[in-house]
């Protein structure tokens, strides 16, 4: 059974960064949620089932699209208010899926 506790955090940071903040606190949540998502996708790949292994690319990409270190920028605020709802119900799902 895996660890529930990361991906709460990931989706209480997410939930956050939809309000306005300095910009220090928008590299630490995608630093958060790229942690996050690099553990899961470790985590998915040691499964290796098919299942898991759809949510092996998710995380992936999850982790290549909050990448702290080569960001990826989307041109407006409200983009990334968008991706950030549409992760937030996905984490959700993942998280009532592996319960």
């Amino acid at each position: 059974m895996l660890k529930t506790w990361p991906l709460k955090l990931a989706i209480v940071i997410l939930i956050l960064t939809i309000f306005p903040w300095e910009y220090g606190f928008y590299y630490f949540g995608k630093l958060v949620v790229c942690g996050v998502a690099i553990y899961y996708c470790y985590q998915n790949y040691k499964k290796n089932s098919e299942k898991q292994n759809k949510f092996f690319w998710y995380f992936l990409g999850i982790a290549i699209l909050y990448n702290p270190v080569i960001p990826i920028h989307l041109l407006f605020k409200p983009a990334w208010i968008i991706v950030d709802i549409i992760l937030i119900v996905f984490l959700f799902k993942y998280l009532k899926l592996n319960k």
